[in-house]
């Protein structure tokens, strides 16, 4: 599903912003866990995987993308977590300047088990929270809200947790894209800049082929109302 955030930043100046020599933003920061049934955990920068059954895998290049995935068993929690900086550089500084964030969240779960997806915006004191999560499904939510600041950061977490008594399959994922509001009048003259080594790409649309599918179910349940109605 797509989540969609609308935060209004200042345009600053990259050099400005950053400490000098630096020209970076700050680094990524990324955990991915696998906690067993019986209290250890196996842990990794980018990723985790135990016997097949549970597995945490983070990307930052060719796109940020989160995953949590566990069977029954033998897995209790996994957890990942992916946070960056990212910045508005270009035209005036101290311009209010309205920047979108896609991400693509999704969430899935059976029996008892429990999957989540979220994500946390932060502008010093200020933050904006949108949050999916669910035990099965997750429809996507937007929420909005005005903030001013030179650079904030990103974090997204997933996480897959098999439950009890009845225990099954559970996956959550997250795929975030930051942009200018393109129907800014003056967003050709902004760009975002993000943590180095983290990719920006879009967030994939929907494919033509799901879309035509979804339309065709639509249409089968219209005319199959109608002929009920009919011989009714």
């Amino acid at each position: 599903m797509g989540l969609r955030v609308v935060v209004v930043l200042a345009a600053v100046s990259l050099a400005a912003a950053l400490p000098a020599g630096a020209g970076t933003l700050p680094a990524p920061q990324t955990l991915a866990s696998c906690q067993l049934s019986d209290g250890s955990t196996v842990s990794g920068a980018m990723g985790c995987e135990v016997a097949g059954a549970e597995s945490v895998a983070l990307g930052l290049s060719p796109r940020v993308t989160l995953s949590a995935h566990i069977d029954a068993k033998p897995g209790f929690d996994t957890i990942g977590s992916v946070e960056y900086a990212f910045m508005v550089v270009g035209g005036s500084a101290g311009d209010a300047v309205p920047v979108q964030v896609d991400t693509e969240l999704a969430s899935s779960a059976a029996g008892n088990s429990f999957a989540s997806a979220g994500i946390l915006l932060s502008f010093g004191s200020s933050f904006a929270i949108p949050r999916s999560a669910a035990r099965r499904a997750s429809p996507g939510r937007s929420r909005s809200r005005s903030l001013r600041a030179k650079w904030g950061t990103i974090h997204l977490t997933v996480q897959a947790a098999s439950g009890f008594p009845v225990a099954g399959a559970a996956s959550a994922s997250a795929d975030p894209f930051i942009h200018i509001d393109p129907a800014f009048a003056n967003a050709g003259l902004y760009g975002i800049v993000v943590s180095d080594g983290v990719a920006n790409v879009p967030v994939p649309e929907p494919s033509p082929t799901l879309l035509l599918g979804l339309g065709g179910v639509a249409l089968t349940m219209r005319r199959a109302g109608r002929g009920a109605a009919a011989r009714g």
